[in-house]
């Protein structure tokens, strides 16, 4: 028995800490916290896994969904208010913190109340912001161990469906722009677990070189591979926010370099390393140039001046070129018009499509990349102030960008993996001011997971001894949060069996909708899960397949009122489909009229 305890406590030390089961009752409390950490990661991984069915699955068709990131948030917030002894903790020693989560709550839980087509999910994903790295701040020491874990599990899956995929990697993210900064992101995050590998096979004594080449086979093709895809996603976006994130934390590094008391000698180490790198890119450049020039034959004739001249006029057409076909500069014209008539508590997560419809301006549309549908306005902060209003965002402000200013001033006080996370979560808030990063899975997720890191670095918690010693709750307290816990922990249980349920039967009308001729059976499934779950997209397709390809004007007008249920009430001009089922409709009515006439 002996060694087995033995054996279990150097099998745990290699995960990062002894948590072997002992007799005492603090090391079975150790054991059991590990359980929200893993259900939560688990439940995170398991919003999209199912995009691998379109590998394995004779199906073919990807959709179905388990978990989303409103059940998440959920989750979140039941394992929060299980967790009393450090809630209590945060609500006494963290003021600010605790009064911007609050606003945040405050102003969700106004919209849920007056907007009548708000669910319990909706609610959900209004609060994810707060929710998730607020979970991760209060399992921090048990989500530090895992996360590097984790991240190396989902980096897999995503190269391994990528794999499969054609000329477009879009990945499990379903975007190549966002698939790009996502492989970025777990890149970084990838080193360091490299590097912690590579420290602990250092620390023993035999098969030292072994292990090392083995760890180095191990992720060399990995890394070869992700740099394959980030090339091949050719995300403007992605590339900008790692080279802005990388000349931040640059200068961090020569500040401290140069303002540091140095001796000379350093002094002048540091003058040839500086030199070294500004030759190394000036190289760089000049390469960059002549590949530039051969393709334009800039050196093959005489009028070089001229050349030159042809080149900048050509560089600046494409320039303008791009400036004009980019939609970002009229969606966010149009949100700042929302912002101005919605200034104080906003419109809500879940209504903006509905509410910014009306605000897209006509020179948006005369734009070649122009969508039928706008549910974010390509920036996250002009979203945040949208939906929560001015106010909201100044308290959103403090917990999400407040974090990377105070990293960016105690940089040399962080340790090693919040140097990493740092950086990560850097170069996914750089990337969401231009693109829907901070909206949809995987990437909002992860950042909000790495954000939760960064609390732990700003409003660092003292150690366990403080808040669980002399711990006095009062029983009454004790059982309000443990029912409110489960009450919300029913009510997501059952949101996610109705997600499940209804999934299932959508993704089976999708499935006879585009793979096979039997519309009866696509329509009839689709009515089935819109008993359950009412999802836009569906919805619409739903509605069209009934007035195009079945001809009936009397069902499509059934299903489009179900828009009348959801936030989004305006999806992609179903407006206009609207009308055309009662031109339709009326039509048929008309020649039904004349025809009992005669």
């Amino acid at each position: 028995m002996l060694s087995f305890f033995n054996y279990t406590k150097k099998a745990c030390s290699y995960l990062g800490e002894n948590f072997y089961m002992e007799r005492s009752c603090s090391n079975i409390y150790k054991c059991f916290s590990f359980i929200p950490v893993i259900v939560f990661l688990i439940a995170g991984l398991l919003i999209y896994p199912l995009y691998l069915y379109s590998v394995i699955s004779c199906f073919g068709v990807s959709y179905f969904h388990i978990f989303t990131l409103s059940t998440v948030s959920t989750l979140s917030l039941v394992f929060i208010l299980l967790n009393l002894s450090k809630l209590k903790y945060l609500f006494l020693k963290k003021s600010e913190l605790v009064l911007s989560i609050l606003f945040i709550f405050l102003i969700s839980i106004d919209h849920f109340f007056y907007f009548k087509t708000y669910s319990f999910s909706d609610f959900g994903f209004s609060i994810i912001w707060i929710t998730v790295p607020l979970f991760v701040y209060i399992y921090l020491k048990r989500t530090k161990q895992v996360l590097p874990y984790y991240c190396f599990i989902i980096w897999i899956l995503d190269l391994a469906h990528t794999f499969y995929q054609g000329n477009e990697k879009i990945g499990i993210c379903g975007n190549r722009n966002w698939h790009a900064i996502f492989i970025l992101t777990m890149l970084i995050v990838s080193f360091y677990s490299f590097k912690r590998i590579i420290s602990y096979i250092i620390l023993q004594k035999k098969s030292k070189y072994y292990l090392t080449v083995l760890s180095v086979l191990l992720f060399l093709p990995l890394w070869i591979y992700s740099i394959y895809i980030i090339q091949a996603c050719s995300s403007r976006g992605a590339s900008l926010a790692a080279a802005v994130s990388a000349l931040l934390l640059l200068g961090i590094f020569l500040k401290r370099k140069f303002f540091r008391k140095k001796r000379k000698a350093e002094k002048n180490v540091l003058r040839k390393r500086i030199f070294i790198c500004l030759f190394f890119l000036f190289t760089i450049f000049l390469i960059g140039t002549f590949a530039i020039s051969s393709k334009m034959n800039l050196f093959t004739e005489k009028s070089f001046s001229h050349k030159v001249s042809l080149h900048s006029n050509e560089t600046y057409k494409t320039l303008e070129n791009a400036f004009n076909r980019d939609v970002r500069i009229p969606l966010w014209i149009g949100t700042l018009k929302l912002i101005i008539n919605h200034p104080l508590i906003g419109v809500g997560a879940k209504r903006f499509e509905t509410t910014f419809a009306s605000y897209r301006p006509i020179s948006y549309f005369l734009k070649k990349m122009s969508a039928t549908r706008s549910n974010h306005p390509h920036n996250t902060i002009l979203y945040i102030i949208a939906c929560y209003g001015l106010p909201g965002f100044v308290f959103w402000a403090v917990i999400c960008l407040y974090p990377i200013l105070f990293c960016f001033s105690k940089f040399r006080d962080l340790g090693e993996f919040e140097k990493y996370i740092l950086f990560a979560y850097l170069c996914l808030f750089i990337h969401g001011c231009f693109d829907l990063i901070f909206f949809v899975w995987p990437t909002l997720l992860i950042a909000l997971i790495f954000l939760g890191i960064l609390w732990g670095a700003v409003w660092q918690q003292k150690s366990k001894e403080n808040y669980f010693q002399g711990n006095k709750t009062k029983g009454l307290y004790r059982s309000i949060f443990f029912i409110t816990g489960l009450m919300l922990f029913c009510m997501t249980a059952y949101t996610v069996y109705k997600q499940t349920v209804g999934s299932y039967y959508i993704r089976s009308g999708y499935y006879f909708e585009t793979r096979t001729d039997k519309n009866n059976l696509a329509l009839y499934y689709y009515k089935k899960g819109f008993e359950y779950i009412k999802p836009k997209k569906f919805i619409y397709k739903a509605g069209l397949l009934a007035l195009n390809a079945l001809q009936n004007p009397s069902l499509a007008l059934k299903i489009f009122s179900y828009y009348n249920f959801i936030p989004t009430k305006n999806y992609a001009h179903n407006n206009g489909f609207i009308a055309l089922s009662i031109i339709k409709k009326l039509n048929i009515i008309i020649i039904a009229a004349a025809s009992s006439k005669q």
